[in-house]
């Protein structure tokens, strides 16, 4: 984890054509270069944009299924949370749109709840960091 922190710090950027693209390209790294490290495997994690046209999305009872395995984690790339009732994403994203309305909705309950908690909670994006990076 240090040496990630370390890497992030240096350079975190997107340039695809250099290898770099925030945080995430490092983690490509660390398999080969620690022990005890790998990549996950399991059905139904490390599903984003990158690889989301593989898969067959369904709900069933009230749980998303990507193919047959019950989805884990979807990874939002490019989620900017400017207020509770304004999360975009950033890229042009071929999301599953009911993914992304479970996952919104379950921000905006997690944003009412550090409300409650410190009422002075502002862990936004501000829209001149949107334009800024965007």
């Amino acid at each position: 984890m240090q040496w990630w922190k370390k890497k992030c710090i240096e350079r975190c950027e997107i340039v695809p054509s250099e290898g770099f693209f925030g945080d995430q390209k490092y983690l490509d790294q660390m398999p080969k270069l620690f022990s005890n490290v790998c990549d996950i495997t399991t059905p139904g994690v490390n599903i984003g944009i990158w690889n989301d046209l593989k898969f067959q999305f369904h709900e069933d009872d009230g749980a998303v299924y990507v193919n047959k395995d019950r989805l884990i984690f979807y990874h939002f790339c490019g989620l900017r949370i400017v207020n509770k009732n304004k999360i975009e994403l950033i890229f042009n994203q071929k999301y599953v749109p009911f993914i992304f309305e479970y996952y919104q909705q379950k921000l905006q309950e997690s944003i009412d709840l550090a409300e409650k908690i410190d009422p002075t909670f502002n862990g936004y994006a501000s829209e001149e960091d949107l334009k800024r990076y965007w």
